[in-house]
């Protein structure tokens, strides 16, 4: 295990990081995300073997974030704004507190050893003749997980630790692709908004296609849900070292991704 991060971090002479190569022109970069996704993919299922098994909807949900509850919930009131409270229809963290009770049974494939802190930051980029390869580098708790739960990771962060340089919400830009089933529908239009947003669109619907290939929907969307609520909580751990652009942004992926969560996946959220 150790000699795979070897290779990825110190002997590759690698062009940039994901988060800089999707800042590129979308008609250049665009072309290039569904290889580097399955890059992505490959490595990631390559770090441990999967097995089928049944574990509860609580299980999906980061512990930590029952045992700091009231640390969420401050994290919540301090920087979701007046119109994403009013928007939410009450806190996101109801949906929350019903889940992370859940002892449903769901379906998972569970990987031996997963990256545990996949972000845009973590994926290098290397230039090839008229191509690109990816490479995953720098993992975190490597432990037994939940398969997709690193694409997950990703989704949500690429949405959070970046902006573009128009200023606007990438979550407010992707909204769109919260607002109908897991799977990211063939209608999308991924040529609004800012460059930015466009490649995280398309690197969204990659993530969604390849992540439920190996995952039910309904537990695939309560993983960026948790992913979601990570992110929010950290505000209030440790907010001067957080790596997400905009605090607001944070707390209304919060709440975009549990409604996502009570549309597409009643069976568990329910």
């Amino acid at each position: 295990m150790q000699a795979i991060w070897t290779i990825s971090t110190r002997n590759l002479k690698c062009d940039k990081a994901l988060g800089q190569f999707l800042h590129g022109d979308p008609k250049q970069t665009s072309q290039f995300i569904p290889k580097v996704v399955q890059n992505i993919v490959d490595q990631l299922f390559a770090l441990g073997t999967v097995q089928d098994g049944q574990i509860a909807v609580s299980g999906v949900f980061w512990p930590y974030l029952v045992k700091n509850r009231p640390k969420l919930e401050e994290a919540w009131l301090a920087y979701a704004s007046n119109d994403v409270k009013q928007a939410a229809d009450g806190s996101p963290l109801a949906l929350f507190d019903h889940l992370a009770q859940s002892q449903k049974l769901v379906w998972v494939k569970l990987k031996t050893c997963n990256h545990g802190d996949l972000n845009a930051s973590n994926v290098a980029i290397e230039p090839h003749a008229q191509d690109v390869r990816a490479f995953i580098c720098d993992p975190g708790s490597i432990e037994h997980d939940i398969a997709v739960r690193d694409l997950a990771w990703l989704e949500v962060t690429s949405l959070l630790f970046d902006k573009a340089d128009n200023g606007s919400s990438l979550v407010d830009e992707c909204r769109v692709l919260y607002e109908t089933a897991v799977a990211v529908p063939a209608n999308v239009d991924y040529a609004s908004g800012s460059p930015l947003a466009q490649n995280i669109k398309m690197l969204i619907a990659e993530l969604r296609r390849a992540a439920l290939e190996h995952c039910e929907p309904d537990v695939y969307a309560c993983l960026v849900f948790n992913a979601a609520l990570c992110q929010l909580l950290g505000l209030a751990i440790d907010p001067a070292r957080n790596k997400i652009t905009d605090r607001a942004s944070a707390a209304c992926l919060a709440a975009v991704t549990a409604r996502w969560v009570a549309k597409v996946a009643p069976g568990v959220a329910q």
